[in-house]
């Protein structure tokens, strides 16, 4: 029992980690939690399901986003992979970890700007993602793209003056043309609603690119 309380203990800790934009957090904090003397497992059958538990105790109590609680569990998922292969070099060092992901940028059309877009797609790049660009498309054109390219991940950068319902038919359509890959939305439109990933279908919402890109790589990496 004096074990188990130990390691509960660092829950909080960890579950600043998993939701924080600091990509690297997370491996430091596993680090000096193992220090300590919490062994793999307790973290992966104590530790992690106290913090997924507090994660979604968070989100109904409006203390967490959406895309709080759908990034730290997919960086708890990834944390358990990391332990079950004694690779914890992933967590420590994500900036080596970076593969080669196939994304699309998306424009929608009748956006005005697509200077974030154009930032977007060289930060992407400089993460060692493939990029492809879909400047002021229509739905159809947009998932044309999508069927050619078969990415892993799609973001869309909208305004915040975007029409919700447009935004929801253009993932729509996305998701028929290409069911496997993460849609993301970003931009001056997700900032607008807490719930924008609900009632537009998307994956996630965020401006944060690192986090986005790690929910894409923790459903697509295998081990």
């Amino acid at each position: 029992m004096k074990q188990q309380v130990a390691a509960l203990d660092f829950a909080p800790q960890l579950c600043a980690a998993v939701v924080s934009p600091d990509r690297a957090l997370l491996g430091q904090v596993v680090k000096e939690i193992k220090e300590v003397g919490v062994s793999s497992q307790e973290i992966k059958t104590l530790l992690v399901p106290a913090v997924a538990r507090r994660l979604g105790e968070n989100w109904l109590g409006d203390s967490a986003t959406f895309g709080d609680v759908t990034i730290g569990c997919a960086r708890l998922q990834n944390l358990v992979r990391c332990l079950k292969t004694n690779r914890l070099t992933r967590l420590i060092h994500p900036a080596n970890l970076i593969t080669p992901l196939n994304c699309l940028v998306i424009v929608p059309q009748g956006t005005q700007h697509t200077l974030g877009a154009v930032v977007l797609a060289d930060h992407l790049r400089s993460a060692g993602a493939h990029v492809r660009m879909a400047l002021g498309v229509d739905n159809v054109t947009a998932g044309r793209f999508a069927a050619c390219q078969s990415p892993d991940a799609i973001m869309i950068s909208a305004p915040a003056e975007a029409n919700i319902g447009n935004l929801r038919q253009l993932i729509q359509k996305l998701r028929q043309k290409s069911a496997s890959a993460k849609i993301i939305l970003g931009g001056g439109v997700a900032t607008e609603r807490s719930d924008l990933a609900l009632v537009t279908g998307s994956d996630y919402v965020s401006n944060e690119i690192h986090a986005a890109l790690d929910l894409v790589k923790s459903d697509s990496r295998e081990e």
